[in-house]
């Protein structure tokens, strides 16, 4: 996990030594879920944008158009 720790800092320069939110470091079975935590965005949110020549913002409207809700008001879907 210490490896993949250091490749997001590397690979998202902007946020320092920032702690990497768990569900970019551990995966699932599969490797392949499609869903990641608002956290998880947000982590990513100035690589992002650099590399999309959008801004920061522009980023952030699309992850809170993408990002589902609480099922039943209490549990957040993944």
């Amino acid at each position: 996990m210490a490896e993949r720790v250091e490749k997001l800092w590397a690979a998202n320069p902007d946020m320092d030594e920032t702690a990497v939110p768990v569900d970019l470091v551990t995966c699932s079975g599969s490797g392949l879920d499609p869903h990641i935590s608002p956290a998880a965005a947000e982590y990513q949110v100035a690589r992002i944008a650099k590399a999309n020549d959008m801004t920061d913002d522009e980023i952030r409207k699309i992850i809170r158009k993408c990002t589902d809700g609480r099922f039943l008001g209490i549990f957040r879907r993944p």
